[in-house]
């Protein structure tokens, strides 16, 4: 709290914190559970768009492009399954930003 204001995290945030918590992979609805029950009782938050979110957070997709705010921390490992992107154990990637 900075001169009596609450600062709400940001969904990229609350994903970035909330993802680090799993130990292995994870599905999106998942992860969004997890924030929901998190940080549901302090914010609004819009299943839709945190899922939207999700998947713009993701390193291979090409949806960043259109979503630049998001931090790129997950790695899809499978079909619905993801992971926090780790550059000493994944491949290097090819990100434009």
């Amino acid at each position: 709290m900075a001169n009596g204001l609450f600062f709400m995290p940001t969904h990229g945030e609350m994903i970035n914190r909330v993802s680090k918590q799993f130990s292995g992979p994870f599905s999106s609805e998942e992860l969004v559970d997890e924030i929901i029950k998190q940080y549901g009782n302090s914010r609004s938050i819009d299943k839709n768009s945190l899922m939207t979110d999700v998947a713009g957070c993701c390193v291979n997709l090409k949806s960043h492009r259109h979503l630049l705010d998001l931090p790129l921390c997950l790695v899809q490992v499978s079909r619905g399954l993801y992971s926090r992107y780790d550059p000493k154990k994944d491949r290097p990637l090819n990100v434009y930003i």
